[in-house]
């Protein structure tokens, strides 16, 4: 893989991961009988020049819903994640942050976008997912329910994708302002630590997603979510897994 690669790891719908220090608020308590909900795993990095490069803190993602499987990307309205947990430092590298959309009702839903900030620069970064992943997230949450959906490769967030060449959904979300609440296209696409927010479409590489993964993942975190609604739904989903 090309060194300058930006990790993103769909971890599953409804995770956690285990190497968190703490979090960004509290857990939220499930407040429907039909609980379920969406997690998507985000390991970001720029690079602002061709030696300077920082992780960026994941503080949103953002979800659609689809009404099936075959409907357009496009869509109106974005749901935001309501949770955020934050992990250890990994050696010098910062693990994985991982964004929750808590207390869903059932449906078809896909992830399209994230937030984050630079660690040192506090830039602000928006980054548009390509189609080709928001397809691969496509997932029918039913009632009180999870599901994995495995680990994404990108290129990294730099002036090499900036904004440069998005595809037909990623440049409808950068335009729309359903992301950063600003409509129009003349807004700052390049990197710079002195210019924020910066706005980037950034291909993807490699998928990743097996059965071995969600069960491992879900035995480690399960504890992490004990005295909270959610606990036995991982739990149910185990037990579906076999394991």
């Amino acid at each position: 893989m090309n060194q300058k690669t930006l990790l993103l790891s769909v971890i599953s719908i409804f995770t956690l991961s285990v190497l968190f220090a703490g979090c960004a608020g509290k857990i939220p308590q499930s407040t429907m009988n039909n609980n379920s909900a969406l997690s998507i795993s985000a390991g970001l990095n720029a690079r602002a020049s061709f030696l300077t490069k920082e992780s960026i803190n994941t503080t949103n993602v953002f979800f659609i819903r689809l009404d099936d499987e075959n409907d357009s990307l496009q869509k109106q309205k974005v749901i935001t994640s309501n949770y955020n947990k934050t992990p250890l430092m990994v050696g010098f590298q910062m693990d994985n942050i991982d964004s929750f959309c808590l207390n869903l009702e059932p449906g078809i839903y896909a992830a399209v976008a994230a937030k984050g900030v630079g660690a040192n620069s506090n830039v602000k970064y928006y980054i548009y997912f390509p189609e080709e992943m928001i397809k691969k997230t496509i997932v029918n949450l039913k009632q009180n329910s999870m599901r994995y959906l495995g680990e994404f490769d990108f290129e990294d967030v730099s002036y090499k994708n900036q904004m440069n060449n998005p595809d037909k959904v990623q440049f409808y979300y950068f335009a729309s302002g359903l992301i950063d609440g600003v409509p129009g296209t003349s807004k700052p696409r390049y990197i710079s630590n002195f210019i924020t927010p910066q706005h980037h479409s950034p291909s993807l590489e490699k998928f990743a997603n097996s059965k071995e993964k969600e069960v491992k993942f879900l035995n480690s975190v399960s504890g992490s979510f004990k005295n909270t609604g959610w606990y036995d739904n991982i739990k149910a989903r185990l037990d579906t897994l076999g394991k």
